[in-house]
């Protein structure tokens, strides 16, 4: 309990674990980012097309298993004491229930993105491995963010997305364009996987744990289908529109159409990680704060500081990489994809209201209204792929990066509108009785 008065220290704690999963996720990124580039130069363009396309596929399959069982954890664990044998076996009896979708999600897409150009079988089964463990390593890293040790998640992750590019590089080795070249860049992805797995198991393992408490409650009495449903829905669409969309606009448009919103895609995804980075810090601090009596007031604090500095990167980053965006793209990709200048400058204005929706998404899932969340995907993705079939065949790349962005400004005005009817953004308009986080 508090006397009504702010804690600067639980405010700036917001912060810092915000600048924690930040640096992480950039340092992600970048090794991401590394992988691109490197796979842009080695490879082919319908190559480098398929290969992205793969990359989205990977994670729509591997978090169609997952099915929201990690947020879930993250949510049900935060704030809570004890042993993990419980929840985690609670999370494993749900994956072996959820396994049957895994190689539909992924089958599905790799029928889609080899509809015109075969895939070397090689590369497709690199790939599901690679899948298969993505899937696995978000328990460990879910685990580690509901303790709020986001330096050790976002270090966990970061390591292997370097150690992806780091194994990529041998993709030089072979002849440009090669099928070899192209299984050595997927045999990357699943090396990369494997270690965000193995170390981050680790880092759980070592950390020591919180000391049971008697009136603790129980960490695995809410980790049930019934509970992670609304989750499920949420993780398909959120990843259907953030990653699917390469998959979608392979089946609408040519080739070169395909190269050129690829190549975008990946601009805009590296710049995901504002947005996904407030995600992430809001859902386990609200979390936590749910339990406080005074648990709106404190989530309203979370929300508009969450919002304010996801602002204040997101406009000066949109505007830099719209003046600089044919520099950017020839620096990072290389001088035969011009191509993508014109789409990323229409998709990097997804940034603003990514970055207004992330905390009021945090806010929902966390307090238990997870299946609003699901309305805002579900508008949104419906929004998306409507303008997809309707501007991808007349203008291409950049037909499909106008409908990609349209989905944000209307995922953010259902999502303040959610976040309104809960009780949110009106804590001015409360008096304060506990002190925040």
């Amino acid at each position: 309990m508090g006397t009504g008065v702010p804690d600067p220290r639980g405010l700036r704690a917001v912060g810092v674990q915000l600048a924690v999963t930040l640096a992480g996720d950039v340092g992600a990124k970048a090794g991401v980012l590394a992988t691109t580039v490197i796979a842009a130069r080695v490879l082919r363009p319908v190559q480098f097309g398929q290969l992205v396309g793969l990359m989205a596929v990977i994670v729509l399959a591997s978090w169609a298993w997952d099915s929201g069982v990690s947020f879930l954890l993250t949510r049900e664990l935060a704030g809570k004491h004890g042993s993990l044998r419980a929840p985690l076996a609670a999370v494993g009896r749900l994956r072996l229930l959820m396994l049957p979708v895994w190689p539909i999600a992924f089958g599905g897409g790799v029928a889609v993105l080899a509809w015109r150009h075969a895939i070397p079988l090689t590369v497709i089964l690199l790939c599901a491995g690679a899948s298969l463990l993505a899937g696995l390593n978000v328990i460990p890293v879910s685990v580690l963010r509901a303790r709020l040790s986001f330096r050790t998640a976002a270090t966990s992750q970061a390591a292997g997305r370097w150690i992806t590019a780091g194994v990529a590089t041998a993709s030089g080795v072979p002849s440009r364009g090669s099928e070899t070249a192209f299984a050595l860049v997927a045999l990357a992805l699943l090396v990369g996987e494997a270690a965000i797995l193995l170390i981050a198991s680790a880092l759980v393992l070592l950390r020591k744990r919180p000391l049971a408490r008697a009136d603790a409650p129980t960490a695995d009495a809410a980790i049930t289908f019934r509970a992670s449903l609304p989750f499920a829905t949420n993780v398909l669409l959120a990843t259907a529109y953030n990653r699917f969309d390469v998959v979608i606009v392979a089946a609408l448009v040519s080739s070169h159409d395909l190269s050129a919103y690829a190549a975008a895609s990946r601009i805009q995804d590296a710049l995901y990680l504002i947005p996904a980075s407030l995600f992430v810090v809001g859902l386990p601090v609200i979390a936590q704060a749910w339990k406080r009596l005074n648990r709106d007031a404190v989530t309203d604090r979370v929300i508009r500081q969450l919002s304010g500095v996801g602002v204040a990167l997101a406009v000066p980053a949109a505007a830099l990489v719209f003046v600089f965006a044919t520099q950017i793209v020839r620096l990072v990709l290389g001088g035969g994809y011009g191509a993508a200048v014109t789409p990323t400058r229409v998709l990097i204005w997804f940034l603003p209201f990514g970055a207004l929706t992330a905390p009021l998404l945090a806010a929902l899932a966390a307090s238990g209204r997870a299946a609003d969340t699901t309305r805002v995907y579900a508008i949104a993705f419906g929004v998306s792929l409507a303008l997809q079939l309707a501007l991808d065949w007349r203008w291409g790349a950049t037909g499909a990066a106008t409908a990609s962005l349209a989905r944000d400004p209307a995922a953010l005005a259902v999502a303040a509108l959610l976040a309104r009817r809960a009780g949110f953004l009106q804590a001015r308009a409360r008096p304060e009785t506990t002190t925040p986080i």
